[in-house]
């Protein structure tokens, strides 16, 4: 009877522990979560968390877009409103191939009234302008803007392009009551741009940025030259006309 009864328990150990064996190797097999670049946790063949091995280069997954500049600009002259925000990449070694944002206006009662959506790149080491010039908002409405990056894209500063577009001869003077600031602008490549925004950024004696307006050229065909002009209804700034920044932005 003992040896039926130690029989017994033997058998049932072997049998529970090969339903065990069974079902460890289901679960490890089939409801294991298989690890991804985006689990926070370190493993599969993770350098860090979420990175390295096949997921992103680890000093890449570091980086971030820096907000330089987050301006409300009255326009009050014809009561429009101007935004802009300053997006700097701080790595020389990479660039933004894409990013994508939003930008929300408030009002003084802090509702949402707008919320602009838009993509845009930014090379090494360089910034992107962010401008909505002139825009159908009161001043006096206008609370504040929140801007936020919603998706990165980086690439290698050896995959990087440049894309080709050249300014020259400009100057900014004042007309009548406006500020006006021509220049050309040279397509060097020879690929057709259907869009391209120009910006002019102005600046006070301090080198600070103060007020922006846009332009935009469209048809800009391969090796083409342009002129172009951008106007801005100043206010109250003390904008140095020979500090104008001028920046360009292939729009697609």
């Amino acid at each position: 009877m003992t040896n039926r009864i130690g029989k017994q328990i033997l058998y049932g150990s072997f049998f529970v522990t090969f339903i065990l064996g069974i079902g460890l190797l289901i679960y490890a097999l089939f409801l294991t979560p298989k690890p991804s670049c985006s689990d926070g946790i370190k493993n599969g063949r993770e350098i860090g968390i979420d990175c390295g091995g096949k997921c992103l280069p680890c000093e890449v997954k570091a980086l971030d877009l820096t907000i330089a500049d987050k301006k409300i600009i009255p326009v009050s002259a014809i009561d429009k409103t101007t935004f802009l925000v300053r997006v700097v990449n701080p790595s020389v070694d990479y660039w933004v191939k894409s990013f994508s944002y939003s930008l929300k206006v408030y009002n003084t009662f802090d509702v949402l009234i707008r919320d602009y959506r838009g993509t845009s790149t930014v090379p090494p080491g360089g910034e992107r302008l962010i401008v909505y010039p002139a825009e159908d908002f009161d001043p006096i409405e206008v609370k504040k803007i929140d801007f936020e990056v919603l998706d990165k894209q980086w690439g290698s500063i050896d995959e990087y392009v440049d894309p080709g577009i050249k300014i020259y001869n400009v100057t900014t003077a004042m007309q009548g009551k406006r500020i006006v600031t021509s220049g050309f602008v040279r397509n060097t490549s020879a690929n057709l741009i259907p869009i391209l925004k120009i910006n002019a950024a102005y600046k006070n004696e301090k080198g600070n940025l103060v007020n922006v307006s846009s332009t935009v050229v469209d048809e800009l065909s391969g090796y083409a030259t342009r002129s172009f002009q951008i106007i801005l209804l100043p206010g109250k700034e003390n904008i140095v006309f020979d500090k104008t920044d001028i920046t360009t932005e292939i729009q697609k």
